[in-house]
């Protein structure tokens, strides 16, 4: 094991995964999600982003981003919408289907203007 000065909020929360997790601790909500990306990212050991990422940030693909704000954002924070609860990252997939919605109105039966809707 080695010491290794933090200066990155999501560093700290990465290093606290990779000491918790093999040892069948808890190791933290966003952990799951920085595990693959972040040292793709960050030069952990020289506290920085490494220059690739520095000088070519439109080629991010991954954010972690906490909303703790009264602004309209906040509508989509944690508390709101819930934790995604399954990560997978798999190169082999090559394309994705979106669930077949059903196109279903839902109307109230006893409303003022219910057969108005309905027709």
């Amino acid at each position: 094991m080695e010491t290794i000065t933090t200066n990155d909020f999501r560093t700290e929360l990465y290093l606290n995964g990779v000491t918790s997790e093999p040892m069948g601790l808890y190791s933290n909500y966003y952990y799951t999600e920085l595990k693959n990306e972040w040292p793709k990212l960050y030069d952990i050991h020289k506290g920085k982003f490494f220059d690739e990422v520095t000088h070519q940030p439109s080629d991010i693909d991954f954010f972690l981003d906490f909303i703790d704000t009264p602004a309209a954002i906040s509508e989509f924070s944690i508390q709101n919408i819930g934790r995604r609860t399954v990560t997978i990252v798999e190169d082999s997939v090559n394309c994705i289907f979106e669930p077949e919605n059903l196109n279903l109105v839902i109307i109230e039966t006893n409303g003022k203007n219910t057969e108005q809707i309905r027709k």
